[in-house]
């Protein structure tokens, strides 16, 4: 207990208090304005980079739409050359008209169109004939146009179409294009169509407008049709992504943030009004918040310096104030550990100058009230000891002859009625239980304790046929040492009081078992018991004979078995009675363990 104490006060004292208050004020300001500082610099980086890359986007896509414009201007080229007109207003007759006009018109697409740029790749004009001009080695299925939708719908319109994106095999490798066509008009009369003009170009216009734009590890741009088809892809991502989760992601309700392959993403999406195509980028929080993490390592590095700077100095402080309190307790240590000699110090401060003057007047007062209360209880344990010792004497002295009067007896009557045999075995018998009390010396080992109790039951069962009899240890230690004579009384209590007015079989069961600390003997009978109040009355009698040395109405039964319990070991042990009209007696003796 003094130890635990001791260590209580150690750990528990003021400085490590103030020192875990000052340091947690310090350490929880710090990285509240620190953690703070972060989100609302995370928000404003994000914030900022979502408007940059807004504006970007609207500039990609003015850039777009100012080439697709272009394209689209490329369709008109026809209505400025007079010649190319009339030729397409003009019905040849013969063959050679026919290849004047075809040579004509395809000169003129080949010196305007193609020629100049290194975009386009091919261009058709569908009128009486199919006049094209083409950069690549293969021409584009044309066979069937008339009946294509995209035919129908340019000669029927006089809208721009887009088509959407084709892919052709090359000799190196495969060519991916997109084609814009529009409806030639006869310059004399709108409303007579000429033909259908239809431009095909490649990436490289449109490669070169993006790739202007630089792309960071962790960001993504892409450009989709209308039909969800890839038109430009510039991505540095950990894993790709298609164009199905690209159109997934535009189809919900808020598509401003994605996450893809375990990263998560913002995302912006502007829509290409002529061409109906979307330009969308992807850009990876975890890069836009890297400056930001960075920036919170920089500043929990200067707050965890700030911190101990601010612990140290706190520590410093409160210890060379506090350290003449810490004397003080320090004394106060020793005394708990029974040191009365110790003095503190009144040099000090005015407070713990009066504190220390009143601990060393307690101190004072506590040796001279232990020097009385010693010599008290000196003289009371002696006056104590020796009133338990006499009774203890007189209990011992007076269970004796009522036992041997008892057992003289018997052997007395077997002799009168001859039964010789009987007395010389009952003699034997007696001889057992005086030499087992005379070796006892007041205490007995539980094996000799229940040798007297059986030479006890065999003289009884000479004497009465009906008496049957059992005892049982329960593998228990027959070493351990108890009071003499605790355990015949109570069989003679059973054999007097419990079976005085049966004419049947008597038994009598004795039982020994040990637990945990305690050693429990029952005896236990079959005879005619006791009344509720009739165990109520033995019960009172028997605390009532505790007040007394003696109780001389009782004999030397039960109540002086639980009187020398009492005496010897305590009120903790003693006699336990349980018992019933004609439901039979049960008396168990409890002992403890730790002192036999």
């Amino acid at each position: 207990m003094k130890k635990r104490r001791s260590l209580t006060l150690f750990t528990n004292t003021i400085q490590q208090k103030l020192f875990c208050i000052i340091s947690a004020l310090i350490f929880g300001t710090v990285i509240l304005v620190s953690g703070f500082s972060h989100l609302r610099f995370a928000s404003d980086y994000t914030r900022q980079s979502a408007e940059n890359t807004r504006q970007l986007m609207e500039q990609i896509t003015l850039n777009l739409d100012a080439y697709i414009d272009e394209l689209t201007r490329l369709c008109l080229s026809p209505y400025y050359n007079r010649q190319v007109m009339q030729q397409l207003m003009h019905t040849p007759e013969t063959a050679q008209e026919k290849l004047d006009k075809k040579r004509e018109i395809e000169n003129y697409l080949g010196q305007v169109m193609t020629t100049p740029r290194k975009d386009i790749l091919r261009v058709y004009i569908f009128s009486d004939s199919v006049y094209s001009c083409n950069r690549t080695a293969h021409d584009a299925d044309t066979q069937t146009y008339e009946s294509e939708e995209w035919y129908q719908k340019a000669l029927s319109g006089s809208q721009y179409v887009i088509l959407p994106p084709q892919t052709e095999d090359s000799d190196t490798s495969p060519i991916t294009f997109f084609s814009v066509a529009k409806q030639i008009c006869s310059l004399k009369d709108n409303s007579e169509v000429l033909g259908v003009i239809r431009v095909d170009a490649n990436y490289s216009g449109i490669k070169s407008v993006c790739d202007r734009v630089s792309v960071r590890p962790g960001n993504a741009l892409m450009i989709l049709d209308k039909s969800g088809n890839l038109i430009y892809n510039h991505a540095d991502l950990k894993e790709p992504v298609s164009s199905e989760e690209v159109l997934q992601i535009l189809s919900q309700d808020d598509c401003s943030s994605a996450r893809l392959h375990g990263e998560s993403y913002l995302v912006h999406a502007q829509n290409i009004p002529s061409t109906g195509w979307n330009v969308v980028t992807f850009n990876s929080k975890s890069e836009i918040y890297a400056n930001a993490k960075r920036t919170l390592v920089f500043n929990l590095l200067i707050a965890i310096f700030m911190v101990g700077l601010g612990v140290i100095l706190s520590a410093f402080t409160l210890h060379r104030n506090l350290y003449p309190l810490y004397q003080t307790v320090s004394l106060m240590q020793q005394v708990q550990n029974g040191d009365l000699s110790v003095r503190a110090d009144t040099d000090c401060t005015s407070e713990i100058s009066y504190l220390n003057a009143s601990f060393n007047c307690m101190l004072e007062q506590i040796q001279q009230m232990i020097f009385q209360e010693t010599q008290l209880t000196k003289q009371v344990y002696e006056a104590k000891y020796l009133q338990k010792q006499a009774q203890f004497d007189s209990l011992y002295h007076q269970i004796q002859p009522h036992f041997l009067f008892n057992t003289l007896n018997t052997t007395s009557l077997l002799i009168k009625c001859q039964r010789y045999q009987e007395a010389i075995t009952s003699i034997e018998q007696l001889s057992v239980l005086l030499r087992g009390i005379i070796y006892s010396d007041k205490e007995i080992s539980l094996e000799g304790e229940l040798a007297i109790t059986n030479s006890y039951l065999e003289l009884q069962k000479l004497r009465n046929s009906y008496l049957h009899f059992s005892i049982r240890t329960d593998d228990t230690d027959l070493s351990l040492e108890m009071p003499a004579l605790s355990i015949q009384p109570l069989v003679e209590n059973a054999l007097i009081h419990g079976c005085s007015s049966m004419e049947e079989d008597f038994m009598i069961e004795v039982t020994v078992c040990s637990r945990e600390k305690q050693l429990r003997i029952a005896v236990c009978d079959n005879g005619i018991g006791m009344t509720e109040e009739e165990l109520a009355a033995l019960k009172q009698r028997m605390e009532d004979c505790e007040a007394g040395d003696i109780c001389s109405a009782g004999g030397i039964g039960l109540i002086n078995i639980q009187k020398r319990i009492h005496l010897k070991y305590g009120e903790a042990y003693g006699l336990e009675i349980q018992s019933g009209k004609n439901k039979g007696t049960v008396i168990t003796l409890s002992l403890p363990k730790e002192v036999m």
